[in-house]
Formats: structure tokens, sequence, C-alpha cells
């Protein structure tokens, strides 16, 4: 019997979608590391920083998420 070939599956990073505008690895790195130190000092309060994106609003969003 011939088994099934796993279906490969991509997924694109925060860094992969950045990396696409800026080719500079070091101002990618500190453009990451200035969005994370930002996410935890201000949205990591009794969640997890995250950043959504509202359709309603055409426009990107800093919000903290709890887990369920």
């Amino acid at each position: 019997m011939k088994r099934k070939k796993k279906e490969e599956i991509y997924t694109l990073t925060l860094k992969g979608l950045l990396s696409i505008s800026i080719h500079d690895e070091e101002v990618l790195k500190s453009t990451l590391d200035s969005l994370e130190l930002y996410l935890r000092r201000h949205y990591s309060k009794g969640g997890h920083p995250a950043i959504v994106y509202d359709l309603d609003e055409n426009q990107f969003n800093f919000v903290t998420i709890q887990k369920q």
C-alpha cells in the first residue's frame, strides 16, 4: 500500500513579511526588536500582546488578547 505524501504547509512570519520591504538584515532586526519591546511594555499586562488588522477601519491596532 502506498503512503499518502504529507501535505506541506507554509506560513509567513512577521519577519518574513517585513523582509520583503526591509532588505538590510540589521535594520530588519532592529525594527523587530523595537516592535517586540513596544508590545511587551504596553500590551502584555494581563494577557498577550498582538497586532490586529481592523477590516472595518482599514488599520492595524496594538491590543492585548487573552488565552482561553
